[in-house]
């Protein structure tokens, strides 16, 4: 080639695809840090990433484990690639829609005893999670990276047991 590029670009994008970051995070960050609280059944972490619906709907099933006084397995083994599904407008903001799948134990243990109730030590389960996620409503400049992003709906897509 007789004329190479005068300016070759001395900083290569490192994230060729502009998703790629905030998938990351949500790998990363967001999904072990709500599933982790979910399945431990803290409150805090929860709230923090979520609202709405997402919030309501994994609130009440904390509390539907607390009143059966219900342990879950807190461990995730896995945590796939996170995908970005599309982007949707909800209530006039864009919002992606992502896709991921999990490892996780399926095995509910009484608080009071011990015993497994439901599943078993080595009932491992594959779950593919839908998230949709919009900006904090509250959001400003002052806002950390990690914390602008909320869960607003969440869906189970499917649950299989691994082997």
């Amino acid at each position: 080639n007789p004329h190479p590029n005068p300016h070759p670009n001395p900083h290569p994008n490192p994230h060729p695809n502009p998703h790629q970051a905030f998938l990351e995070h949500v790998k990363s960050t967001m999904a072990p840090e709500v599933l982790g609280a979910y399945l431990k059944g803290e409150v805090d972490p929860v709230k923090l990433h979520c609202r709405e619906q997402a919030l309501a709907q994994l609130q009440a099933l904390m509390n539907e484990r607390n009143e059966r006084n219900l342990l879950m397995d807190p461990r995730l083994l896995h945590m796939g690639e996170v995908e970005l599904e599309g982007i949707r407008i909800i209530g006039g903001n864009p919002t992606p829609v992502v896709s991921f799948e999990t490892h996780q134990l399926h095995c509910i243990r009484s608080r009071a005893t011990a015993a497994i109730v439901e599943g078993d030590e080595d009932d491992i389960r594959s779950v593919h999670y839908l998230w949709a996620l919009q900006q904090r409503e509250d959001l400003t400049e002052e806002t950390p990276e990690a914390e602008r992003w909320q869960v607003t709906e969440l869906a189970v897509r499917g649950m299989m047991s691994t082997y």
